[in-house]
């Protein structure tokens, strides 16, 4: 059978103000976030966590990682504006078409991190092949001097442990001729294996920087918008269900994967697992029997509690279902 109880309230949880409120960006009735350490501010002072939509720049054709930009639900928005915490501003530069100034800028700012990123390659090169100069160089005297010994007969005067073996290997054991003859050459040699095995780097394997501003956006550029919700009976049910569940503590994400409107944590999503699925009514919503048995088999599948909220005198209720039994 079916269980109907009400869900019993948990304590206020008292959010930290924020000194200086973030900007949310609105861009075409999306509302995004690019800064990893905004999103950050808003999820650890905040208790809210929005939905990573941007792909990674190296792997753009899948979707099983996602990371910047972070977009937010409009109850998110709605709550973060209402407490003060963000303010949302409208970029008017992304609406025109870039100028040709604009474009050379932008290209200049990739041909810089890629220079950079370039010498650093270089340096780190440049630094391995330093360290094994020594070695590289004692191996060109040696083979000069015709005292360069292959593989498999090192091997064998190893095993037979011949003293010609000790003494004609050993970079230790190197005279004063050889180490003055090593010095002098360790430059060239460096200078010439950086020339013939070190190339500079393609633009195909460096790193893509991840940009969180618009390169063509000035300050003057953002201007306050309106968030323009709810606009119907079921956004106002919305709102305060999720500012309800908010205020008492919980951690909220969109829900419409399982069916319902808003999934309920107890703590931050990325340690916890969702308790419940929350299903918002509104007030002239009928509910029949076999919404209660759906809703029911749903969260039993799912292993989670069905939360059906709605509000009356302005006040919001809950309800909670839970598969108890066998029919």
């Amino acid at each position: 059978m079916v269980c109907l109880c009400v869900c019993a309230r948990i304590s206020v949880y008292g959010p930290g103000m924020s000194s200086a409120p973030v900007k949310l960006y609105l861009h075409k009735d999306r509302i995004l976030v690019w800064n990893a350490e905004d999103v950050n501010k808003i999820r650890c002072q905040h208790r809210i966590v929005g939905t990573q939509v941007g792909c990674f720049p190296r792997c753009p054709y899948q979707n099983a990682v996602l990371g910047l930009p972070v977009q937010f639900a409009m109850e998110e928005a709605r709550l973060l504006i209402s407490k003060g915490f963000c303010v949302l501003v409208e970029n008017t530069k992304l609406s025109q078409p870039p100028t040709d100034d604009e474009r050379a800028h932008v290209d200049k700012c990739a041909d810089d991190v890629y220079q950079e990123q370039a010498e650093a390659i270089m340096a780190q090169r440049k630094a391995e092949i330093e360290q094994q100069a020594e070695k590289i160089v004692a191996g060109l005297v040696r083979k000069s001097r015709g005292q360069h010994v292959s593989k498999k007969a090192r091997k064998k005067l190893k095993k037979s442990g011949s003293t010609e073996f000790r003494e004609g290997n050993s970079s230790t054991e190197l005279s004063e001729v050889q180490a003055a003859e090593i010095e002098a050459q360790r430059e060239a040699v460096i200078a010439d294996v950086m020339k013939s095995r070190v190339s500079t780097p393609s633009r195909d394997i460096t790193l893509a920087p991840v940009l969180y501003e618009c390169l063509r956006t000035k300050a003057s550029d953002l201007v306050p918008a309106e968030l323009n919700y709810p606009r119907t009976d079921a956004h106002k049910v919305r709102c305060r269900v999720f500012e309800d569940l908010w205020e008492k503590g919980h951690y909220m994400t969109v829900g419409s994967k399982f069916g319902g409107d808003f999934l309920v944590y107890s703590g931050d999503p990325l340690l916890f697992h969702a308790f419940g699925v929350v299903v918002c009514l509104g007030r002239d919503r009928k509910v029949a029997g076999r919404d209660i048995v759906m809703w029911g088999r749903l969260g039993n599948a799912v292993h989670k509690t069905i939360i059906l909220a709605t509000l009356r005198d302005d006040q919001v209720h809950y309800i909670s279902l839970r598969w108890s039994g066998e029919l």
